[in-house]
């Protein structure tokens, strides 16, 4: 039987679902489903194959440890719609290799800018959208109070932020220019830095969010063992 993990729930209505088991959690279907609907839609012509087959490393390592850790732990399907959400834009900004999409050619025209911004907002919703997730696993192995719980999460989050910054270092190493077009420096040598900063920013974003639905009438329910 799976452990249930402490979710927000609101007086009135409960965003986490009951049924835990994969074959009736249809919520988590329709997701799957959508996700792998938009990796083919995106994986059609993208702007550069290298790039996206790099970029797609990621997203699949996500992907299998969710599905292979099912069993032991299964997070809320809130948690499940951010950690797609978030995949969905990755996804999306690999598409155009995070240089070259319209957002980008728009954003660069107007403010003359030689960075473009999907790539700054997509380490923004990382921070923004997996801060609850991350809380959430904590919350599954550990008794910490609120503060403490949260506090864990924002820190394993922003410390994930540049372990990953340095493995795109390590990356660029290996593959060269591809490498490099991965990091999406695009001439920018505080790239890194500001990379990690957007990332703060969102989880800022993310810790306001959840404090305010906790004030607003959400309360965490205890797992069931």
């Amino acid at each position: 039987m799976n452990r249930e993990v402490p979710a927000l729930k609101f007086q009135s209505s409960s965003l986490h679902n009951e049924r835990r088991t994969f074959a009736t959690n249809w919520p988590l279907h329709l997701m799957m489903a959508a996700l792998v609907l938009l990796w083919i839609v995106l994986g059609i012509h993208p702007v550069e194959w290298k790039q996206w087959w790099i970029e797609n490393i990621l997203p699949v390592l996500c992907v299998g440890f969710l599905a292979f850790t099912y069993h032991r732990f299964t997070f809320s399907n809130t948690s499940y719609l951010l950690i797609a959400i978030f995949l969905a834009l990755h996804l999306t900004g690999a598409h155009y290799a995070y240089k070259y999409s319209p957002v980008d050619f728009w954003f660069k025209n107007t403010f003359h800018a030689q960075h473009g911004i999907s790539d700054r907002w997509v380490h923004f919703a990382y921070g923004l959208l997996l801060l609850y997730p991350v809380q959430e696993w904590i919350s599954f192995y550990c008794s910490l109070r609120r503060g403490w719980l949260l506090g864990f999460a924002f820190s394993l989050l922003l410390s994930a932020s540049a372990f990953f910054e340095i493995l795109e270092m390590g990356v660029a190493l290996v593959f060269s220019q591809a490498g490099a077009d991965y990091m999406g420096i695009q001439g920018d040598p505080l790239d890194s830095p500001k990379d990690m900063a957007m990332a703060l920013f969102g989880e800022l974003g993310g810790t306001g969010c959840l404090l305010w639905l906790q004030e607003a009438g959400f309360s965490r329910r205890e797992p069931a063992r």
